[in-house]
């Protein structure tokens, strides 16, 4: 009925105690089976049933302690004798860092897991948009991060920390991770913090022109420093066809001019929008 405590052991590694049975009559004693354990607790060196113990000797039983959490673990173990069984039960506890992760932007603060993708705000091409990402320890003991890094094209990473850094239960560090899209489109990328790695994206929005020009009902696209070609027209006749430009992007955009350059004056524009 009493309880066997084993060391305080840190998250992932092990602990082991020894389970001592020792006959101190003066016959031989028979132990039927040991057994037990938990969910962190295993045995080792379990005798065969039906073990004979002589007189003054005794039997071992090794308990290994392998937390994978921060707990209070708990089980049990059953020694079964030839007229009787015994009972323990099994404590132990567990140390070690765990990190809780926090996106903070202009809105809030609001917690992540790791794995979990984060949206960077929609930023302009050329321009950019940035978020905090704050990392606490929440564990029991020190917690040790050696890389903070970020990967993907228009990401980059600002006031990080310097590394190697120890966190303290209880403490705190942010970076800040800043998208800059270089075209239009989704742009997608990872940062990791430690063992954590988050994927990141955002959207690049800007202007994306597309030129056609029109030959009766049909559009015929047209790229820049193209050909726009006319059918054929008669001296001291007249054709006209429209031509058109249209914004397929996610921002608006402006023209400085249009205008028509050459060495000959047989073209001209008409119905031209202000510039």
């Amino acid at each position: 009925g009493a309880t066997l405590s084993l060391p305080q052991t840190a998250v992932n590694a092990t602990s082991t105690g020894t389970l001592v049975v020792t006959n101190r009559g003066s016959g031989p004693g028979l132990v039927n089976s040991i057994s037990g354990g938990g969910a962190a607790f295993q045995l080792s060196g379990v005798p065969l049933p039906q073990t004979t113990v002589d007189a003054g000797k005794d039997l071992r039983v090794t308990i290994t302690y392998s937390p994978t959490q921060i707990e209070t673990s708990t089980g049990s173990v059953r020694v079964d004798l030839f007229n009787t069984s015994v009972t323990f039960n099994l404590q132990g506890s567990s140390t070690g860092p765990v990190f809780a992760y926090e996106a903070v932007t202009d809105s809030g603060v609001s917690a992540i897991l790791a794995g979990q993708a984060i949206g960077l705000p929609d930023a302009l091409v050329n321009e950019k948009s940035s978020i905090s990402v704050r990392f606490r320890n929440t564990g029991n003991a020190d917690g040790r991060i050696t890389v903070i890094s970020v990967a993907g094209t228009g990401f980059t990473l600002s006031d990080s920390p310097f590394l190697p850094l120890t966190l303290t239960p209880g403490a705190s560090a942010t970076v800040t991770v800043t998208f800059s899209p270089t075209q239009v489109g989704r742009a997608s990328g990872r940062l990791r913090i430690g063992d954590a790695n988050f994927e990141l994206f955002g959207n690049g929005l800007g202007p994306v022109l597309a030129y056609a020009y029109m030959v009766g009902t049909s559009s015929i696209p047209v790229q820049n420093n193209g050909s726009v070609f006319f059918s054929p027209v008669a001296v001291g006749r007249s054709a006209s066809l429209q031509f058109l430009v249209t914004n397929n992007g996610t921002a608006p955009t402006s023209f400085g001019s249009i205008s028509i350059s050459g060495t000959t004056t047989a073209f001209s524009l008409s119905d031209a929008p202000a510039a």
